[in-house]
């Protein structure tokens, strides 16, 4: 095994260059946030993030039985946050997904009838 011996004169030089090194990869996991409840051709808000600034985002809402119901593709903010929205014409439980660099983030509504 090889071990690598890092020397410094000052340790706050040799901290600021690792986290300059490493600052432009690192974020977040990504999330995707929907209303856990609404109605029928009501508006709903998706929101997320937890991703790199300016890539591409899909979003796929699902019905119980696997069906597409909605779908988007978009490119997120500069920091790292997306949003759409959409309305559901049907009542059920939905499942909306988003993919980001082939890492899935979800978030499940209930679209319910209007009363």
């Amino acid at each position: 095994m090889k071990h690598i011996v890092l020397k410094s004169l000052s340790p706050k030089p040799l901290l600021l260059c690792a986290v300059m090194a490493f600052s432009n990869s690192v974020y977040s996991a990504s999330w995707i946030s929907t209303p856990s409840r609404t109605t029928v051709g009501s508006d709903i808000e998706i929101q997320g993030g937890g991703v790199p600034n300016s890539t591409q985002i899909l979003i796929k809402a699902y019905s119980k039985h696997g069906d597409v119901l909605f779908q988007s593709s978009l490119i997120s903010n500069s920091d790292g946050t997306f949003s759409d929205s959409t309305t559901l014409d049907a009542p059920g439980e939905v499942t909306f997904v988003s993919t980001v660099n082939n890492i899935e983030a979800s978030s499940v509504s209930l679209v319910m009838e209007n009363e």
